[in-house]
């Protein structure tokens, strides 16, 4: 990748930081993750530019011969068939620069990492909390700014109950 000696503060350091094609490339990319979730806040995490909203919605960087865009496995296994002619892994995508960059993907993806973070958002709102928010997930996760604890149900013997997610605000 072609980062900056040191590590950039915010996402204006990181694109000013790469020759002019690729700010421009880049800055387009920033726009189009805007414009999909408006509420979305900037960051930088892993020294790429990142977009949160109720946790990391997607990442993105520039490298030697390709786009790094990375909506996290879902994201990619949600949008595998329009994906399919990129390059990428689990969680990410390579765009290569002398390809079109699918910017109206780029923006599908982001509205549904969107919807998919409200809504583990509300789950978690009603008590109806995945199996994957388990104390080792929980770090960098949105609910890494609650405490939490476990509790077995009242209404089970303790023996059979199984172990729930209590969120507390703090």
């Amino acid at each position: 990748m072609l980062s900056p000696k040191t590590p950039p503060k915010n996402i204006d350091e990181y694109i000013a930081s790469f020759p002019e094609d690729i700010q421009a490339l880049l800055e387009k990319v920033r726009a189009t993750i805007r414009d999909a979730a408006p509420a979305a806040e900037e960051a930088i995490k892993y020294q790429m530019p990142t977009f949160t909203l109720q946790g990391n919605l997607v990442h993105f960087a520039a490298h030697k011969k390709h786009l790094g865009f990375y909506p996290v496995p879902t994201g990619v296994e949600r949008f595998k068939e329009a994906l399919s002619d990129y390059e990428g892994g689990k969680g990410s995508v390579k765009f290569p620069y002398d390809k079109p960059i699918p910017f109206d993907i780029i923006s599908e993806v982001v509205k549904f990492r969107v919807k998919e973070n409200m809504t583990l958002l509300q789950k978690a709102d009603d008590g109806d909390v995945p199996h994957i928010f388990r104390r080792e997930h929980l770090h960098g996760s949105f609910f890494s700014g609650v405490k939490y604890r476990k509790s077995r149900s009242q209404n089970e013997k303790e023996s059979q109950s199984p172990l729930k997610l209590i969120l507390l605000q703090r």
